[in-house]
């Protein structure tokens, strides 16, 4: 079953249907190895591929570091790295020197190329028109969390995913389970 999908896939890039990664993933979300969330993620990736990641809202993931695996569980507790890109520009989360709870946040604001590459983007808006703030409201809102501290766990402070959720709330206005509702769609779950 997996081998026909494979095959699928691999006919679509060759067709240029679907664009081919431009490099690969930095990790394996080992959450894959469920056949349900394999299928689940075929369907999203194939999807993704048909918008303009200019355009709307995006969840961008990668491993954390050097570390070759990822875990995909539920919102905000993710074994992974994530950032945000609305209407193209990457909104991306940073602890303060080491890797540790408790340090303060930098948060990084950019149109790079290069720092788009670094990450598997999802879609979790395809078009702009449920963007309520200008950009430069949405970089004051971001660059406010400078004064925040990092935690792993986002009980007391905020990480990258919590960032990324707090974010998509301020831009489109969003309840909370509004978001962790496209949040599963755009991301998964370890489910599906």
């Amino acid at each position: 079953m997996l081998g026909g999908q494979a095959m699928a896939l691999a006919s679509l890039m060759e067709k240029g249907i679907i664009e081919k990664p431009k490099k690969k993933p930095e990790a394996i979300d080992v959450s894959l190895l469920n056949p349900i969330r394999l299928v689940a993620e075929t369907v999203r990736v194939v999807t993704n591929s048909f918008y303009d990641k200019d355009v709307g809202i995006w969840i961008g993931k990668r491993g954390l570091g050097n570390f070759p695996f990822s875990l995909t569980t539920s919102v905000g507790y993710d074994i992974l790295h994530m950032a945000v890109m609305i209407d193209g520009i990457v909104y991306n989360l940073h602890p303060y020197g080491s890797k540790s709870n408790g340090k303060r946040i930098r948060i990084e604001i950019s149109t790079d190329a290069n720092l788009k590459s670094q990450f598997e983007w999802r879609c979790y808006r395809k078009s702009s028109d449920r963007i309520i703030k200008s950009k430069s409201q949405l970089e004051n809102y971001a660059k406010s969390f400078e004064d925040d501290y990092y935690t792993l766990i986002s009980d007391d402070g905020y990480n990258c995913q919590t960032f990324c959720m707090q974010m998509i709330k301020y831009a489109t206005g969003e309840s909370n389970n509004e978001i962790n509702q496209q949040y599963c769609i755009a991301i998964g779950t370890i489910i599906a």
